[in-house]
């Protein structure tokens, strides 16, 4: 027990006692009064100066705090953690009624489970930080942050000790000096047979055509035989039998011959001849990423390939490597489509595309800096769907207008299945039909009418047909779309003809949305007769169990499209597609004559009379800060002229947009010509330019859950370049990215590092600039194809034994020691400041009373009257009388004056008898009388 002080400075201010002392003794007042006063106003400061010094009460707590520290990592697996769960369990059943205890569950992060509470249960574990790694340290350093500090405070650490991240024993060491006791349960590793592959060994970089060697590093915990398998871009290139050692790891040495330019993954797989010598498969794979130097390559996406192949070899005139694909073969992720510097759509609509696609295609010119163009077409740009998408925001162009005021209005009703098997929710059938809806809104002309019938069993109007205007009430009735009973489709299409029929709009359509699962009916006469009257209907087949005669037969008699969707996410871009073509204004298929309004590197050696005529375009709307340098002339009806040739820059690469096509549809007169060779052997250079140059180097390294980029800079002679700007783009395996600034760290080198916190390949690209000039771009990948809680061989029960050490506790084998008295109890302070506030409180009442309050004191045996030197009021008259005061004898006689003749004051008035005044008055003078008897002694 004792007191001690937080601020002891604060004392300081005792010495304003000196000057308190000093103007009390110059005051005219007693002896007793300057006594009182100064004790009083010395005891206030002092209290007001202990509780500001934070003075404090020490005593002894014998009552615990526990903080339970659980691991949650890969490594101990379920089973373990359950037994580290079976052991709070029974610890807590010693828990005394004055303990606390809390749960901090680790993994790769540190989470509160349980704070500290006085009865603790906690049956299972609900927190799920990340397993891939783990960071006792992490855990350790959250579980000394909730401990409570009115109470010995001990931690118990429950893991096998297999640390990834962090420094667990410097945390220790920190946490355990600060009185508190740290004790370990080590949670033994259950491990069976087990193979794995640690890394696969590559150059960064290698010339095209250039011999080179893998290495595969191999490790077992047991001598087994296995097959080794190598994989380049997904496609097996060579397969081996090896055998791996038990006491070290096995390097297998595989030759290989640099293929065509790009950035290509390696991916090697070891698996045991007999499964059961392999007990996590997990760990069976690791990969390395090559880069080949060659000249670039391009790869163009085509519905219909062979209609592409003249647009090929036009691009592979000027030493570019092309590839001709459908959309079916486009890779469905950003590391499949690294090998090529650039893509090129050739009318294939957004719907041929998932919107994991899309969204890689946008980051692949966004942040791998290579090429995107789009080619026109019947299925391209607006008319494709690409309004609203990733895609959209890579190109030069936007797929919407902003004057539509040439353009005809436009009724616009969708009917749409609400039935049961449309289910509800986002990411459903009916999920993304109301988000096509909107979409469908959004893109409607404010003059344009649009309508949606809902249908089941029965039918109606869930929004009625009406004008757009800024849509907003339209948009709210859409979002209240919900799923219902069974199907019928005819009262629906009936609704919605009819109520076209009576609109006053130029163009109209119908756009069903359903599985066609309905009774028979008069579709026939129904649709044929709205097309008599104008009006068109498009049928969408949703699902692999659509009735999809039903609906092909609807689409024909209605003379729309039919379309079968298999994924919900393509609804959006269909009914995107059909606005825009049913508005009539965007899809132009008619002859005009190029023209060329401004220079560019993309028209190099071109002059106007090197454009014929073309016969279709795809009206857009060029985005600022572009370069346009062929248009559509306008015609009698537009105000100005429409893209054709627009480019520019995104991110760290290039777009460009061809509104109408390069295919014998629209540009028959042109293709095979001089000019038609010259002007896309251009764009596919142009597209490629940004391709890794000779003067970078990068490299990129995941080591303790993070990711490390290095980058060497030189110049052509080999000098290492200095004082350089720039950025490294990580792209996470889930597409999430970040942009990092890289710094100087030694000649030529820069380097940048983030936290890598998933499983799989981050894609990483590098650029760096002098000012406002390009230096340098490069891409590379740094792979971690599993978490470290799958590796052999590390034990744990070292770090484990060596925290015990450290903590103090040791190594905890009875749960039930855990509540055990502590073998130094803590000394917890207890403040007293409220105390001394209120004593200081008290203080100044007091202080204030000795002041502003008369007291009298008789001293017997004397006659004399003691009082303040204040006037007293003896009656209740409102008279005063002088203050009695006893005088010393005079010791000489003194000569006496005469008397002062003292004229005395004229009486007040006296108020009339009987009168209010007059009877207070009395009543007043009765009240004074009656206090002087009480005061005669």
């Amino acid at each position: 027990m004792g007191l001690t002080l937080d601020q002891p400075l604060w004392l300081l201010g005792l010495l304003l006692l000196i000057p308190m002392g000093l103007l009390l003794l110059r005051a005219r007042i007693s002896p007793v009064r300057r006594l009182a006063a100064f004790s009083l106003r010395g005891l206030l400061l002092a209290a007001m100066l202990l509780a500001l010094a934070g003075l404090n009460w020490e005593r002894t707590v014998q009552a615990l705090g526990v903080i339970f520290v659980l691991d949650a990592s890969d490594s101990v697996g379920t089973d373990g953690r359950e037994r580290g769960l079976s052991f709070i369990a029974e610890a807590l059943r010693h828990q005394g009624p004055d303990d606390q205890a809390g749960v901090v569950v680790f993994g790769a992060t540190a989470m509160v489970e349980a704070s500290p509470q006085l009865d603790l249960r906690v049956p299972r574990i609900e927190s799920r930080p990340s397993p891939h790694q783990t960071d006792i340290a992490a855990g350790i350093r959250l579980g000394n942050a909730i401990l409570p500090a009115d109470r010995s405070r001990r931690m118990v650490v429950i893991s096998d000790g297999e640390q990834t991240r962090g420094d667990a024993l410097a945390q220790a060491m920190l946490t355990a000096g600060d009185d508190l006791e740290l004790g370990v349960v080590t949670l033994e590793r259950e491990r069976g047979p087990e193979v794995l592959v640690e890394e696969v060994l590559a150059p960064s970089r290698v010339d095209e055509r250039a011999p080179y060697d893998l290495r595969v590093v191999s490790r077992a915990n047991h001598p087994t035989p296995a097959t080794l398998r190598l994989y380049r871009n997904e496609e097996l290139v060579e397969e081996h039998t090896i055998q791996v050692p038990g006491d070290r790891a096995s390097i297998t040495r595989l030759p290989q011959l640099g293929g065509f330019p790009g950035l290509h993954r390696y991916r090697a797989v070891v698996e045991p001849l007999d499964p059961s010598h392999d007990t996590v498969p997990q760990n069976n794979e690791a990969f390395a990423t090559v880069q080949v130097r060659g000249q670039p390559r391009v790869l163009i996406v085509d519905r219909e390939p062979k209609a592409a192949q003249q647009l090929a070899t036009a691009m592979r005139g000027r030493h570019l490597g092309v590839d001709v694909i459908a959309p079916s073969q486009l890779p469905p992720s950003l590391t499949g489509m690294r090998e090529w510097s650039a893509i090129i759509l050739s009318n294939v609509p957004a719907y041929d595309l998932s919107d994991p696609q899309l969204e890689a295609l946008e980051a692949y010119v966004r942040d791998l800096g290579r090429g995107l163009a789009m080619l026109g077409g019947d299925r391209s740009f607006g008319v494709g769907g690409y309004f609203g998408t990733p895609v959209e925001r890579a190109l030069p162009v936007d797929m919407d207008i902003q004057d539509k005021t040439m353009i005809p209005t436009l009724g616009m009703v969708l009917a749409i299945d609400k039935s049961c098997s449309m289910g509800g929710g986002a990411g459903s059938k009916l999920g993304m039909a109301i988000e096509a809806s909107v979409l469908t809104i959004d893109l409607l002309n404010p003059r344009d009418q649009f309508g949606l019938v809902a249908f089941d069993h029965a039918s109606s109007w869930l929004v009625p047909l009406d004008t757009v205007g800024d849509g907003q009430e339209q948009r709210r009735l859409v979002q209240t779309l919900r799923t219902g009973g069974g199907t019928d489709i005819y009262p629906a299409l009936q609704m919605a003809i009819n109520a076209l029929d009576d609109s006053n709009v130029a163009l109209k359509h119908v756009v069903l949305l359903s599985d066609g699962i309905t009774s028979s009916a008069g579709f026939k006469e129904l649709l044929e007769g709205g097309v008599q009257r104008n009006i068109t209907t498009t049928s969408l087949a949703f699902g692999s169990d659509a009735d999809r005669a039903t609906m092909q037969d609807l689409a024909t008699w209605g003379g729309g499209d039919y379309y079968l969707v298999t994924d919900p996410q393509a609804i959006p871009a269909i009914f995107t597609r059909e606005t825009l073509l049913a508005s009539g204004g965007f899809l132009q298929e008619e002859p005009f004559q190029p023209k060329m309004v401004a220079r560019s590197d993309v028209l190099v050696g071109l002059e106007q009379q090197d454009f014929p005529t073309l016969f279709g375009y795809v009206r857009t709307q060029p985005k600022r800060r572009v370069v346009m340098p062929l248009v559509v002339p306008p015609s009698s009806d537009d105000a100005s002229p429409s893209p054709l040739l627009v480019h520019g820059r995104y991110g760290l690469g290039r777009s460009l947009a061809f509104t109408s096509d390069a295919t014998t549809r629209w540009s028959r007169s042109w293709v095979g010509t001089p000019s038609y060779t010259r002007l896309w052997s251009q764009v596919g250079r142009w597209l490629s330019a940004d391709a890794e140059g000779e003067s970078l180097t990068a490299a990129a390294e995941i080591r303790e859950g993070e990711i490390t980029v290095t980058v060497d800079a030189f110049d052509e002679a080999g000098q290492f370049l200095n004082f350089l700007e720039g950025e490294a783009r990580v792209i996470a395996p889930d597409m999430s990215r970040a942009v990092l600034e890289l710094s100087q760290v030694g000649p030529g080198r820069y380097r940048a590092s983030a936290v890598a916190d998933q499983d799989g390949g981050w894609l990483v690209s590098v650029e760096l600039r002098q000012g406002e000039r390009r230096v340098g771009y490069t891409v590379t990948e740094a792979v971690q194809p599993w978490s470290p809680e799958y590796r052999i061989g590390q034990s744990g029960q070292t770090l484990m034994a060596d925290l015990a050490q450290i903590g103090g506790a040791g190594e905890i084998t009875d749960p039930a020691s855990v509540f055990s008295p502590s073998h130094e109890p803590r000394r917890v302070p207890v403040p007293l400041w409220p105390f001394l506030v209120a004593l200081a409180a008290v203080l100044l009442l007091a202080d204030v009373a000795s002041r502003r309050l008369a007291f009298r004191w008789a001293r017997e045996g004397q006659g004399q009257m003691l009082v303040s030197d204040a006037a007293v009021p003896l009656h209740r008259t409102g008279v005063r009388t002088a203050t009695a005061r006893v005088e010393p004898a005079p010791t000489r006689a003194q000569p006496v004056s005469a008397p002062e003749v003292v004229t005395p004051p004229k009486p007040k008035p006296k108020p009339p008898a009987g009168s209010y005044a007059s009877r207070l008055l009395a009543a007043r003078q009765r009240a004074g009388l009656r206090d002087d008897k009480q005061d005669d002694p």
